[in-house]
């Protein structure tokens, strides 16, 4: 049995863990979901149901049989309590770089067998920053793209038939950090591309400034902008498929999968070129990347910092490029190749296939 450990709310983290659990579920493995901590409803409609909470005696039940274990939390505690009641499990850390830390290094290197990381940024952090190049190589792996797992549906223009559709999508970071900003954008794409509209997509809720600038804004653009709070993946799939582009105006991330499932659904992708997105978009191939700043952090990570009018220079020079749209939908952009070596990485850490 696999048990997947993650927490379980609206967020990227819980996405990726879900798509790893839907793996497992397709390929005949008996897999279970874990929430460590609250978890949130109305996230998605089988794993509602069927995930397990950790709370009481829930990680107990989900590990005592469990030969492989997979963490996309970095807790201690948790794990010293799974260990103790199965000490026979492998552990496996999908690790995310902004939940890391320095402290954590003794702990990482000496409590998992394997550390599988989500970009080629996560693996060179891990190993130059927490292990310091100290560890076989067989034990921190990588691949270059996390796998949406829904099925590419192609769109060839849908702009030529009344405007363009625009979805802009807003996650945590974007809402807490940088809320003003985002919402200058989304007036500014109103203002100048012409007959565009926007469905600004959220993963939680705004503060209550922000709620009143959204509700002021959707009154100053009646009909072409469209607000969508938190939902559950599955709307936000369907949501995608009837728009032309994703705009994506975050600077933080550790698996990229909205800018995945966007490409999924037949939409090219904006946004900034920072690690993830730039390992997971070719310029003008699949999306479009936007110049931005950058720094390092306390473990020399690449921080950037965005630039709404940067962001609004790049993403309306693609915008109305009539031949843009139709060029960047031409291709499959080797969706089926990156599911492909996604499903092969995971099943031979989980020891079926070869």
């Amino acid at each position: 049995m696999i048990t997947i450990l993650t927490p379980y709310g609206r967020n990227e983290v819980t996405m990726a863990a879900i798509r790893l659990a839907d793996l497992g579920v397709a390929a005949g493995i008996d897999v279970k979901l874990v929430a460590l901590g609250v978890h949130e409803q109305g996230i998605h409609p089988y794993w509602d149901k069927h995930v397990v909470s950790g709370r009481d005696n829930g990680l107990y039940l989900a590990v005592r049989t469990a030969s492989r274990c997979v963490w996309f939390v970095c807790d201690e505690e948790y794990h010293d309590m799974a260990t103790l009641v199965s000490d026979k499990a492998k552990h496996i850390l999908v690790p995310s770089w902004h939940h890391l830390t320095l402290d954590a290094k003794g702990f990482v290197a000496g409590g998992f067998d394997t550390i599988v990381c989500p970009t080629k940024l996560c693996h060179h952090l891990v190993r130059t920053h927490i292990f310091k190049d100290k560890v076989p190589d067989d034990k921190v792996l990588t691949w270059g793209r996390w796998d949406s797992g829904l099925t590419l549906t192609p769109h060839e223009g849908l702009s030529g038939s009344g405007g363009v559709k625009l979805l802009v999508a807003c996650d945590t970071h974007c809402i807490d950090e940088c809320g003003l900003m985002t919402l200058r954008i989304v007036n500014q794409l109103l203002e100048q591309v012409e007959h565009s509209r926007v469905t600004l997509m959220c993963t939680k809720t705004w503060s209550k400034r922000d709620r009143g600038r959204i509700q002021g804004l959707v009154a100053v653009w009646q009909g072409r902008l469209m607000v969508l709070y938190p939902t559950s993946m599955v709307e936000q799939t369907h949501v995608m498929q009837t728009h032309d582009w994703c705009l994506i105006p975050s600077v933080r991330a550790d698996f990229g999968l909205v800018a995945t499932r966007a490409h999924a659904c037949g939409l090219p992708v904006i946004t900034y070129d920072v690690a993830p997105f730039s390992e997971l978009i070719t310029n003008n191939y699949n999306g479009v990347l936007v110049p931005c700043e950058l720094g390092a952090n306390w473990m020399q990570a690449p921080v950037a910092a965005p630039s709404s009018v940067q962001f609004l220079t790049t993403a309306i020079a693609a915008l109305t490029d009539k031949t843009k749209l139709f060029r960047l939908q031409s291709g499959d952009w080797r969706l089926s190749v990156n599911r492909k070596a996604f499903a092969d990485l995971w099943l031979t850490i989980w020891g079926v296939g070869g």
